[in-house]
Formats: C-alpha cells, sequence, structure tokens
C-alpha cells in the first residue's frame, strides 16, 4: 500500500504508474490524480464518446481538437466557425489550402500575433511561411513591395 502525494489517499501499487527513478518503483501520485493534473494542464474535459466518430476520423478530429485547445485556446467549433466566415480560403490570398501531406489536404493555419496570442484568421501553408519568413515585420513586407514593382 502507498499514500498518494496529492489525494492522501492511501491505495494499492497497481493504482500507481511505475517510476524507475523512485525509491520504491512507482510513482509519487496515484494513476486518477496523474490522469486529472494531464487534463487540467490541457485545459480540457473528459469528453462524451459521442462528440467525435469512431474510428480514424474520430482521432484525427479528437487530436486536431486538443492541438487548436492547446495552442490557440480555441475549440474545433470555432476554427470550422472562422473557416466558413472566411468562405474555406485564406485570408491574404484568398485561396484555398494546396498542401497535401499523407494523402490529405492540410487545414488552413491558424494566424495569430505573436506578442498579443490574438488570433488574426486563417492563412494557407504559402501565405503562413511567408509572414513568417518576413518576421511579421511591416516595415519589411513594404520593402518587398516596393522591389517586387520595381522589377515588374
Amino acid at each position: 500500500m502507498k499514500k498518494c502525494g496529492i489525494c492522501k489517499r492511501i491505495k494499492d501499487y497497481v493504482d500507481f504508474y511505475r517510476n524507475a527513478s523512485r525509491k520504491d518503483g512507482f510513482a509519487n501520485k496515484c494513476k486518477d490524480c496523474s490522469e486529472s493534473i494531464k487534463r487540467d494542464r490541457k485545459g480540457i474535459k473528459k469528453r462524451e464518446p459521442s462528440k467525435y466518430p469512431s474510428g480514424i476520423d474520430g482521432v484525427k478530429m479528437r487530436s486536431r481538437a486538443l492541438q487548436l485547445k492547446r495552442a490557440y485556446g480555441i475549440t474545433l467549433d470555432e476554427y470550422d466557425t472562422m473557416i466558413l466566415s472566411q468562405n474555406g480560403v485564406c485570408s491574404i490570398c484568398g485561396k484555398e489550402e494546396t498542401v497535401v501531406m499523407r494523402g490529405a489536404r492540410q487545414s488552413l493555419s491558424v494566424d495569430h500575433c505573436h506578442s498579443t496570442n490574438r488570433i488574426r484568421g486563417l492563412l494557407c501553408s504559402k501565405c503562413n511561411r511567408g509572414l513568417g519568413a518576413f518576421g511579421d515585420d511591416i516595415d519589411i513586407m513594404v520593402s518587398a513591395i516596393s522591389y517586387l514593382k520595381q522589377c515588374g
């Protein structure tokens, strides 16, 4: 028997994950508390099984939902609303995403201000990389536009 360092309950060793670096070979918090902490860190709660379809599509949707929540603080529904408001195209070039990875077309990227974390819109991979290459620096982008006009 072992006492959980979080909930302070005494539980059987099977209720603890193994941890070779600990003296007794088990983690200092029980599995229930460990999972609860993981969910809290991700900012999510347990989902109802019916929210996402079963199979590989459901796994992909859950994965995308977690990534959006962690990285940008938005839900999959909020992302879908943004897609609809942009008619499914990039905010800059007005084109659909063209990059295909593992046989599937990529989703539009969530563009955000790196200093305020405010979401600006959804961009195709090319426009997103372009902004990143210019470091979101408006002066450099204006200079690039001038350069292109003189060569044009």
